[in-house]
């Protein structure tokens, strides 16, 4: 969406729409051609998935754009753009070591957030047996790619462009080296094939890894039973919330 509608140069916004934006119907001033009504349309339909799938939050400015689809100014598809600008996609990635007892296999979990909002989330013991941390995360992180492949597939059907790669966070260095250095063969040779689709999504720049604290991972509750301080901590940075919080303030 954002290679489509040209909004890489674009500064992201804390809110969808400014709250002192007065829209009005065309009046015949600063009228769009065709091809940018067409443009305003497909911006409006992408946003309204959005909003209808995930995000309640842009209910509003969704529904304020799209009274104007039939004939947009510029001040339209100015605002709907900056709807667009509002912020990024963004995974995390995370396993635990040998979890299970049974059958010593790890436990990925990787949660995927767009302005403070968990969209995909999934947690699930691996299908084979790590022989390190490291393993178990870099077959967590192909697990989380796939994932991000889905949705960059899914905005490539709304927007009909290729998407720009998807940032995914990680908690292990090691893995993340496995994963950009193909090189370590004589390490990895022994894991499975279908995780090593990885290395080439990051070469291609279709995934990019970044390393985070482990005090900073989102899906560290998708891999182990967390103490309750810090499992509260994790549900409100996912957007989450209990009965408690909204009846506490009554």
């Amino acid at each position: 969406m954002i290679d489509k509608f040209n909004l890489n140069g674009m500064r992201p916004h804390h809110i969808p729409m400014d709250p002192n934006l007065h829209l009005n119907a065309n009046d015949g001033a600063d009228a769009l051609d065709a091809s940018e009504i067409k443009e305003y349309q497909s911006i409006i339909g992408t946003l309204m998935y959005l909003m209808l799938g995930t995000r309640p939050d842009l209910a509003y400015s969704v529904s304020r754009l799209s009274q104007f689809l039939a004939t947009p100014t510029v001040a339209h598809i100015t605002a709907a753009k900056k709807v667009c600008a509002w912020g990024d996609i963004v995974g995390y990635s995370d396993a635990d070591y040998a979890r299970c007892t049974d059958t010593c296999r790890s436990t990925s979990g990787y949660v995927f957030m767009l302005n403070g909002a968990a969209i995909s989330w999934k947690s699930q013991r691996q299908k084979s047996t790590a022989l390190s941390t490291a393993e178990a995360e870099y077959i967590a992180l192909a697990e989380c790619a796939k994932e991000a492949l889905w949705i960059q597939g899914l905005l490539s059907e709304l927007s009909a462009t290729e998407q720009t790669a998807v940032l995914i966070y990680e908690d292990n260095q090691a893995a993340i080296k496995l994963a950009a250095n193909p090189t370590h063969h004589q390490r990895t040779k022994h894991i499975d094939v279908r995780y090593h689709f990885l290395r080439d999504l990051v070469g291609n720049e279709r995934i990019q890894l970044q390393y985070i604290e482990s005090k900073l991972m989102l899906a560290d509750a998708l891999t182990k039973p967390l103490p309750r301080p810090l499992l509260d901590d994790l549900r409100h940075r996912t957007g989450l919330r209990t009965k408690s919080d909204y009846t506490k303030f009554h």
